[in-house]
């Protein structure tokens, strides 16, 4: 205890000037270790300790074939040969410079030192890249930044830039620090990043185009299934929701189960199966049709028209579904007139011959019964 408090106690004189000696000695000695250069790492050192400080980044490493990719795209075949990178020097198991590019850095006080390319401060977390690339003779380069200088214009912010076109000759690690630190550095990473959305995104699109046909027709087989049945038409996403989750994986694809798109859908399917009726009874001698007038929830006098005919594919005679039409739409009340014209237009849009029909039902109604001259059989 005594000891303790006598190391807080202020000293005297004497003393003072014993640690003041004493220090000046520990600060020469210090002084003449930082002048002698640092003792030279080897690789396998290096190595070992950057990926113990990087074991977490490990899973989201970009492959070495990904990396020669951008280096075959951004470099030039002579500076490919004479280029250092983390993945090369690795493979070639390279642990330092050439003897021309040492015997070119002697002269100068600072020089590249190839351990730096194993550093964990030139790795990215987000894009997986080790960015520092060394190109003998000229210097270091940012693979990052180069990539999107020379194969886009999405980043402008990166021109006549050195580690972009320019290589950084400032061998310090300051100077390494820095730009990993710079706008111009992030915004370069911020295009890969949007890069590689773009091509998840394009498989996406791949696989999405793949299933195209397949994921329509159970989308439209399942609304057909809906009409057949009376459901309504709201129940559409619910039961597209239901198949999925019971294994129909594709319809995770279809994108398109708003209201509108129901409505959009339920319309095509009926225009569909109004097309397959129509081919049908145009192979038929002859047909009926059968016309009644209603009026909806909202007090619209609508005119609903079914076909009799012979089907020559089942061997029947069937009644099918034909038309509904909103007799006020183009008419000012509806009266005979405006039932025959309707009648007429939708015979003339089917493609149907108005020399077929032989029997008209109807209700009975005086507006419905009678004899027309264009039509004996009204």
């Amino acid at each position: 205890m005594s000891k303790i408090t006598n190391f807080f106690t202020p000293g005297t004189s004497s003393d003072a000037r014993k640690r003041s000696k004493v220090s000046s000695n520990s600060d020469n000695d210090n002084k003449d270790e930082d002048d002698e250069p640092p003792a030279k790492r080897s690789l396998k050192s290096t190595s070992e300790a950057t990926e113990e400080r990087c074991a977490s980044s490990k899973k989201s490493s970009v492959s070495s074939e990904d990396v020669y990719r951008i280096i075959n795209d951004v470099f030039t075949e002579d500076q490919k040969k004479v280029l250092y990178h983390y993945h090369r020097c690795r493979e070639r198991n390279c642990s330092s410079l050439g003897a021309d590019e040492k015997q070119r850095l002697s002269s100068k006080k600072d020089k590249f030192q190839h351990e730096w390319l194993f550093e964990a401060n030139i790795y990215c977390q987000k894009t997986g890249l080790r960015w520092l690339v060394f190109v003998e003779g000229e210097g270091m380069y940012c693979l990052i930044c180069k990539k999107y200088k020379c194969t886009n214009h999405w980043n402008q912010q990166n021109k006549s830039d050195v580690f972009n076109e320019k290589p950084s000759v400032r061998y310090k690690t300051t100077a390494i620090n820095e730009r990993g630190q710079l706008q111009k550095h992030s915004a370069a990473i911020s295009c890969e990043m949007m890069n590689r959305v773009s091509v998840f995104q394009k498989e996406l699109s791949d696989e999405r185009q793949k299933v195209n046909d397949s994921v329509l027709f159970k989308v439209f087989y399942s609304i057909y299934w809906l009409a057949k049945e009376g459901i309504a038409n709201k129940k559409a996403a619910g039961l597209l929701t239901l198949l999925e989750k019971l294994g129909v994986n594709d319809l995770k694809y279809f994108d398109h189960g708003s209201p509108a798109s129901v409505r959009e859908m339920f319309s095509t399917l009926g225009c569909a199966v109004k097309e397959n009726v129509v081919t049908r009874a145009k192979t038929a001698d002859c047909f009926g049709l059968l016309v009644d007038d209603v009026s909806d929830i909202s007090v619209m006098e609508q005119m609903i028209t079914f076909i009799q005919f012979y089907d020559k594919d089942s061997s029947e005679v069937t009644v099918e579904f034909l038309s509904v039409d909103n007799l006020l739409e183009k008419h000012d009340s509806a009266n005979a007139v405006a039932m025959f014209h309707t009648i007429q237009s939708n015979l003339q849009a089917c493609t149907l011959s108005t020399d077929k029909p032989i029997r008209l039902a109807t209700d009975g109604a005086s507006v419905m019964v009678g004899r027309l001259k264009e039509w004996p059989w009204c």
